[in-house]
């Protein structure tokens, strides 16, 4: 027999959620997971600006270093694809602290390499930190911040990665100058291991997860208050454990949308191929182009500055879309595709900084492809799907360092390393007309943002 116990939904809880106003628990929450963003795009840029004195160093080649440059990539594919399903299942929460810990310890190991198959080894461990981070901060962000703000929040915390990158770049002259390499890599780790211990005492868990999981529980009438949102609902529910949180449940509702779901995953994996490529080689394809040494390094910072920048503007244009927001990511891989082909000529007219910052405003359609997750997926297999997206991303984010290593290695000229980059930026466009045509055709309805 069917109880309230069995039958309580989250509708209630949804609705009430995106009718309140931001409250202090919603700012600390975000603060909290931008942080560990910024940290994580310190981390996983830092050994892109170290290449070429390791090179010198270790007295090997510069595209040798491709396979370590893969090995974060590749650790936070395989772990987002876990973490993801762990966080639908467990929590949001403890998974972040632990990808706090972990990226401070792969900074410390990644510090104390002594060659690149002990690199390699660290980097991977650093990227796996950056898996548990990445579907867990953007499920727990989504399911805090209101359905009509809600690409936008997660677009400012991707965008939190590219801060993170752009500090990289900046201070890697300094950081170089004064300790070397090792000195670049500790600075990875001065800030993820405090966070750990502040994330313990002040992040809060979703309060969808909780409600699914304990029902109407002192904890979530607790950060309920403490965020004044009101459910009457909730007060006749208890508990969900085990309904919507269920393996079965959670592979059953990813199967119905599947169709959806691989036009979705080709878009992460090209653009994500495309993203990795040029924030782990462009200062190497600059500075053997003709550009200046601080000038390559900078580019980091030109690249994440426009991708950011062009990311946010795609964000509030898709959080006021109803009808048609699937073709928003199309119109923007078409401007980068033609970025890419107009390289060569830019940085012949306006020099390599402006071509740092074409390249940035090209790759902001990868800022929002997993913001575009919670406008496709349900709450309670949002982590699920994100880290599933990020896992086949990571496929395309593997094989971008690889792909970057054999441009340095033809030793092309700019225009044709770039425009190169053109062909993958197409398939993206396909992908995301592909995607909206299978959204309509599958019944699989975009949700509309709430006003």
């Amino acid at each position: 027999m069917k109880t309230e116990k069995d039958s309580f939904d989250l509708t209630g809880l949804e609705r009430a959620m995106d009718a309140s106003a931001l409250s202090r628990t919603h700012l600390v929450v975000f603060l909290l997971c931008v942080i560990l963003f910024i940290c994580n795009g310190y981390c996983l840029q830092a050994l892109a600006l170290a290449v070429p004195i390791l090179a010198a160093q270790w007295h090997v080649p510069p595209d040798a270093f491709g396979l370590a440059l893969a090995a974060a990539v590749a650790g936070m594919g395989i772990m987002s694809l876990i973490a993801g399903s762990l966080g639908d299942r467990r929590g949001r929460r403890p998974f972040l602290i632990l990808a706090a810990l972990m990226l401070g310890v792969g900074s410390i190991g990644s510090m104390m390499s002594t060659g690149l198959t002990s690199l390699t080894v660290w980097r991977l461990v650093t990227g796996m930190g950056l898996g548990f981070a990445l579907p867990n901060s953007m499920a727990l962000i989504a399911d805090f911040v209101p359905t009509r703000r809600r690409v936008v929040a997660m677009t400012l915390l991707s965008g939190a990665m590219s801060i993170g990158t752009i500090a990289a770049g900046l201070l890697a002259p300094t950081l170089l100058a004064a300790g070397g390499w090792k000195l670049l890599f500790a600075a990875g780790s001065f800030a993820p291991i405090p966070l750990a211990l502040i994330m313990y005492f002040w992040l809060d868990e979703s309060p969808k997860f909780l409600a699914k999981k304990h029902g109407n529980s002192p904890a979530l009438t607790a950060l309920l208050n403490r965020m004044s949102v009101v459910v009457p609902e909730i007060s006749q529910a208890a508990s969900t454990i085990g309904k919507s949180s269920a393996p079965s449940t959670t592979t059953a509702s990813m199967r119905r949308y599947l169709p959806v779901s691989i036009a979705y995953w080709v878009q992460g994996a090209v653009a994500g191929m495309l993203m990795f490529l040029l924030m782990n080689w462009t200062p190497v394809l600059l500075l053997n182009a003709g550009a200046s040494e601080a000038e390559s390094l900078r580019s980091v910072a030109f690249i994440n500055g426009g991708g950011f920048v062009s990311g946010l503007i795609l964000s509030f244009i898709l959080d006021r879309s109803a009808k048609r927001v699937l073709l928003v990511p199309a119109g923007a891989f078409a401007f980068a595709a033609a970025a890419y082909l107009s390289a060569g000529v830019v940085a012949d007219i306006a020099g390599f900084s402006m071509v740092a910052l074409l390249l940035g405003f090209a790759v902001g359609p990868a800022f929002i492809t997993i913001g575009l997750a919670s406008r496709i997926y349900p709450s309670e297999i949002l982590a699920t799907a994100i880290g599933a997206s990020a896992a086949i991303s990571s496929l395309g984010g593997v094989v971008g360092p690889l792909a970057g290593g054999w441009l340095v290695g033809r030793a092309f000229p700019i225009g044709t390393s770039m425009g190169l980059l053109a062909a993958p930026a197409l398939l993206c466009l396909v992908s995301a007309v592909t995607l909206h045509l299978s959204s309509q055709r599958f019944h699989r309805p975009i949700a509309p943002p709430v006003r």
